[in-house]
């Protein structure tokens, strides 16, 4: 179904499927619906239920969703580790030590058990940290500052909100491209 000649009925069906809005009626005013009093909840509902090319669109745009959703999940760490097992236990049926060893090799380091020198002791895990000072400071251990101060590790955190803070606005004008696109 392409996209829905009414551009309202069209910019409500994409925001509440791509949009970030909490709730139906945000995704009724953003796509340019004027509100009174309440009459946004129960219009945007309305709009839901009654108008069936709205829940029409609106379950073909989460189709598209669920789909790509699914090839790029193809190519997840987990997905790729199953395809390497599989790989390994063929190498052992085989009775190949090469292939064997290749594929066990491949599932190790995609999952950082080592990497291509040897161990990964000495790589930066944050998944210890406990709070945004163990952030900081590690971020500053991970580019080689082996003892950082707590004036460094203040503004490591600092840069790392600007950088979240920067990240956030990238997605957001990407998902207000997305939108304007369709």
């Amino acid at each position: 179904m392409p996209a829905l000649k009414n551009q309202r009925w069209e910019r409500f069906c994409q925001i509440i499927v791509f949009g970030n809005v909490a709730s139906q009626k945000q995704a009724y005013i953003e796509a340019g619906y004027t509100a009174r009093n309440h009459s946004a909840e129960v219009t945007s509902s309305r709009l839901l239920r009654f108008v069936e090319p709205i829940a029409q669109r609106i379950r073909e745009l989460q189709q598209e969703q669920k789909d790509k959703l699914q090839a790029r999940d193809r190519y997840t760490r987990n997905a790729i580790a199953d395809r390497m097992a599989l790989a390994s236990r063929i190498a052992e049926e085989d009775r190949n030590p090469n292939a064997l060893f290749g594929a066990e090799q491949a599932i190790a380091r995609l999952f950082g058990l080592v990497t291509g020198e040897g161990n990964n002791e000495n790589a930066t895990d944050f998944t210890t940290a406990r709070n945004m000072q163990d952030v900081g400071k590690k971020l500053l251990q991970s580019v080689g500052f082996r003892e950082p101060d707590e004036l460094s590790i203040q503004a490591a955190i600092e840069a790392n909100d600007e950088f979240i803070d920067a990240l956030q606005a990238i997605h957001k004008q990407a998902q207000a491209l997305s939108i304007e696109a369709q």
